[in-house]
Parts: structure tokens; sequence; C-alpha cells
């Protein structure tokens, strides 16, 4: 499962220097009412877990 990831970030993962940005535009929409299902079902899925979602 390693090596579909590597591929996957190895064309989106963001330049340092974007990720602030990146990260505030992830936390402002993830906080809305609307993504709250969304939200809950990657934790569920491992989010904030080792070894990712």
């Amino acid at each position: 499962m390693r090596e579909p990831k590597a591929l996957v970030d190895a064309v989106t993962q963001l330049p340092a220097e974007e990720f602030g940005t990146a990260l505030a535009a992830f936390f402002r929409t993830s906080g809305r009412p609307e993504n709250a299902h969304r939200v809950k079902r990657l934790i569920d899925g491992g989010l904030q877990r080792p070894g990712g979602v």
C-alpha cells in the first residue's frame, strides 16, 4: 500500500512554502457544518492515526 501512496505524493505533495496556506484552507472548509459527515468518515477511516487513511 505504500507504493501507490508514494506515487500520489510525488505528484500532489505541496512545496513546503505552500503548506501553511493549504492547511489554513483545509481547516476553514473542514469546519463547515455541511462537511461534518465527511470529516467524521475520514476520522473513522484512520485520519490522525499512524498509517493514515
